[in-house]
């Protein structure tokens, strides 16, 4: 499974998609995240400071199985949405008319960023969350809420942001 977040280059989407494929590999799922571009300067120095692996770049999905994180909209993805099979999706928003002829992993909360239900699944599934991957969900979700900028974040972002911040050093 191919693990990716919006088609831009930037820190949210790709975060969302790293801890997406590790859900889903904690989960016994292989997946692998991955990315339409190079990312930003901004990001790629996050990821190396926070430790974590950029995702590979991805030229198309077509033929490909794929969990979506964040915006689901086919024209925020990777070419080739249309020709995969979506077997996960992850959005703050909505679901936006995705449909599969499997059952497939589906979370869709009215929050501002889809990092806060990532979040959400590591706490509900019984995941421990490494530091650097709090680090970059923390750093995803002030980024899509302009640091928790009312109207663009919920009470929930909020309890995440803290969570997230508290988590203690694991080896």
């Amino acid at each position: 499974v191919l693990a990716l977040g919006r088609q831009a280059p930037q820190l949210a989407g790709m975060a969302c998609a790293v801890a997406l494929a590790d859900i889903l590999n904690k989960r016994g799922i292989e997946a692998v995240p991955v990315a339409a571009n190079a990312p930003e300067a901004r990001a790629a120095a996050a990821f190396q400071r926070l430790g974590l692996t950029l995702p590979g770049a991805r030229a198309s999905l077509a033929g490909q199985q794929v969990a979506l994180a964040g915006p689901v909209e086919a024209f925020q993805a990777v070419p080739g949405l249309a020709d995969a099979t979506v077997t996960a999706a992850v959005d703050a928003a909505a679901l936006a008319g995705l449909s599969a002829a499997e059952p497939q992993i589906s979370w869709a909360w009215p929050t501002g960023c889809a990092a806060t239900l990532i979040k959400a699944m590591y706490d509900f599934y019984g995941m421990e969350i490494s530091r650097g991957m709090a680090g970059g969900l923390l750093a995803a979700r002030l980024e899509e809420t302009e640091r928790l900028t009312p109207g663009k974040s919920t009470p929930a972002d909020v309890a995440a942001v803290a969570a997230d911040a508290g988590v203690p050093v694991r080896p």
